[in-house]
């Protein structure tokens, strides 16, 4: 069991990581202020939260691992802030907090590893994609509801509909379901028990989700539009709904299958145990 004076020195170690990382922690707060796209990256430690159960066993600390670690990231935070690139910064969050994992034996390092979702999509990665990606949806929508909206046409990645624009920008390709359905599906093989191969090929599945989400809630989206509403409403379908939607049916169904396991594996100690 856990004693006080262990959990006090836990503590302190993970709120000198939040000081040591507060750059970071200050960018990503920005972040998620200056673009809403992102806000799906808090769907990070909200699946931590959910993974880390009460009572769970200490597994063996390995200092020498946890200090590489932990230098690994502070040299990816000091890096990025000579370079002033912050996408190099925050990956040394979530590699310096594996470190302290592996140093103190908890969390687990797989949940820990939910944290690296908690780092934004690059704009770099997002640059690229758009925007042949946005033009993409736009296309597919208009090709999908034009018998229902006579006017409605794709102009690249902007939809118009008579005087009304509804303009697609970068990163409403789809990166936010995308981020948030591989996070949900690494939480799946956590969650469940599964190894690390298990939550990479559940990751990518969940991914590939993410593109069906996108293209579903952005056709609901411009349809929205099409029905002549502000553009802002079908913004709501396409950047926020998007991901929300998908990620919180999921991990309902996750914590189901996972409750479901537990009592089956109780009901099977007690029968064998008589």
């Amino acid at each position: 069991m856990q004693g006080p004076r262990t959990a006090a020195r836990e503590t302190a170690v993970w709120l000198a990581l939040a000081v040591g990382f507060s750059p970071v922690l200050v960018d990503l707060a920005r972040n998620l202020l200056a673009f809403p796209h992102d806000h799906c990256t808090l769907v990070a430690p909200v699946l931590l939260a959910l993974a880390l159960r009460p009572g769970a066993p200490r597994q063996r600390p390995r200092p020498g691992l946890g200090a590489g670690l932990l230098a690994c990231g502070a040299g990816l935070q000091l890096a990025g802030i000579a370079i002033d690139g912050w996408s190099v910064s925050r990956l040394g969050l979530p590699v310096a907090a594996l470190g302290v994992a592996a140093w103190l034996g908890r969390p687990p390092l797989a949940a820990t590893a939910l944290l690296f979702w908690l780092v934004p999509v690059p704009d770099s990665i997002l640059d690229a994609v758009s925007p042949s990606g946005e033009s993409l949806l736009s296309q597919l929508g208009v090709a999908l509801i034009r018998p229902l909206a006579a006017g409605l046409e794709a102009v690249g990645p902007l939809v118009r509909a008579g005087d009304a624009y509804l303009p697609l920008e970068a990163g409403d390709w789809g990166h936010a379901p995308i981020a948030a359905l591989s996070a949900t599906g690494w939480f799946a093989s956590v969650r469940l028990g599964r190894n690390v191969a298990t939550g990479m090929l559940w990751a990518a599945l969940g991914g590939a989700a993410g593109v069906a989400a996108q293209l579903v809630f952005g056709v609901l989206g411009i349809a929205w539009f099409a029905l002549g509403d502000p553009a802002g409403l079908a913004f709501v379908w396409i950047r926020q709904l998007a991901w929300l939607l998908p990620t919180l049916a999921a991990t309902f169904a996750i914590e189901q299958r996972a409750r479901s396991a537990k009592l089956d594996a109780e009901a099977g100690a007690t029968r064998y145990g008589n």
